[in-house]
């Protein structure tokens, strides 16, 4: 008997060059959220695996005014990772 894996229809692909990275650095520091889901909270060591293409980034830290930009992530390996550096300001 073989088996048959079938991907679901709309999985993107993780193949070389078909993922893009992204790193931030907020400070104080923010929970990180990508295309409405929190992924991160900042610091961190390794940068967001992305899809390329455009994406919703939101800084948020209840102390201090949210951020929210439109980021373009470009295929690449993790050391070409796009990087945004923030400086959060007090509400």
């Amino acid at each position: 008997i073989g088996l048959i894996h079938l991907a679901p229809i709309g999985v993107e692909s993780t193949a070389p060059g078909h993922r893009g990275y992204l790193r931030v650095v907020a400070r104080p520091w923010a929970n990180v959220y990508v295309d409405g889901q929190q992924v991160e909270t900042t610091p961190f060591a390794e940068p967001i695996e992305l899809a390329p293409g455009r994406h919703k980034l939101e800084l948020k830290n209840s102390y201090f005014e949210q951020v929210a930009r439109t980021v373009m992530i470009e295929p690449g390996p993790p050391d070409d990772a796009q990087l945004i550096t923030v400086e959060l300001e007090p509400r």
